[in-house]
């Protein structure tokens, strides 16, 4: 019997809240066990202005390009420290700001083992960003202590050039939320990452080639949606990427195979494989990491038959 993703929801808000945490955080489901290694490279700087903002864009974008994951991980650390020291001279530059708080992001949720120190990561992670976005939207950087109605209000009077800001916000928010799996209030703030996303859509739905409409799928498909709002999402996800990114491929396939749908889960898949890298080097990273996502749920799944 096909087990919808919806039905894992059913019940109050509180329960709504503990499944979206089990989740996010399980070590079970696709979705949730790997989803974040792919924002490393749709996180990055776009349009800086200063020499500092320059040279943070040059290291974030250049994480992104590498051909292996191992060389990214191990060189992280050392970008981060080249940017706090410009940080100690310059501890307002939005641009600065929002690349420390990618990179701090992506190693505490991949490269810590500790859950204690990334928590504490994670948070100077999420201050960063906030402090960055507060500078292109005045307010926005009190976004998690604020009224519902307060922040949409605020969100309303972001613009085009404020897109960078507003991803990489939701996209390092998202990541706050997920070494945070157990703590409710924390989880309750995807909707606002929700609205984020549907911001950034309305303002430039091409914006990293449209990454937004992959986040507006894996949260459609840890809310309690329709299977068919969850499927078009991850069609526009796919469609936005325009061949650059295979991430939306590589994830909508698991979510069928979550959907008991193997046999279009493996079709996908194969597909994915068989056609290899696209030649989009600002992808190289992201790309590399969903081919040996596809193949290893391939063999997954071959092991299963």
């Amino acid at each position: 019997m096909k087990s919808s993703w919806k039905s894992r929801f059913k019940g109050s808000t509180t329960s709504m809240l503990r499944n979206r945490r089990s989740h996010l955080g399980g070590k079970g489901r696709p979705l949730t066990r790997s989803c974040l290694l792919f924002l490393l490279s749709l996180v990055g700087l776009c349009g800086c202005v200063s020499p500092m903002g320059r040279f943070a864009d040059g290291l974030t974008n250049g994480v992104g390009r590498c051909p292996d994951p191992n060389i990214a991980r191990d060189g992280i650390p050392a970008c981060i420290l080249m940017i706090e020291s410009s940080l100690s001279t310059s501890p307002d530059d939005p641009q600065l700001l929002r690349a420390a708080g990618d990179l701090y992001s992506f190693y505490g949720v991949h490269l810590i083992k500790d859950e204690k120190s990334a928590r504490r990561v994670t948070q100077h992670a999420l201050e960063y960003t906030l402090r960055a976005a507060g500078a292109d939207i005045p307010g926005i950087e009190d976004a998690r202590k604020m009224d519902f109605e307060v922040f949409e209000a605020i969100l309303s009077r972001a613009g085009k050039s404020d897109v960078p800001a507003l991803f990489s916000l939701g996209s390092v928010w998202m990541d706050w939320i997920r070494v945070r799996k157990d703590d409710l209030d924390a989880i309750a703030d995807l909707s606002k990452i929700e609205t984020i996303m549907e911001g950034v859509v309305r303002l430039d739905a091409t914006y990293r080639a449209g990454a937004a409409y992959f986040y507006l799928a894996l949260l459609a498909a840890w809310q309690p949606a329709e299977d068919g709002v969850v499927e078009a999402h991850f069609r526009r996800a796919i469609a936005a990427a325009d061949g650059k990114s295979l991430m939306p491929s590589v994830f909508h396939a698991l979510w069928l195979r979550d959907m008991d749908d193997a046999r279009r889960c493996q079709q996908l898949l194969q597909g994915i494989v068989e056609s290899g890298m696209p030649d989009a080097p600002a992808y190289t990273l992201i790309n590399q990491l969903a081919l040996e996502k596809a193949q290893q749920a391939l063999a997954d799944l071959d092991a299963h038959e």
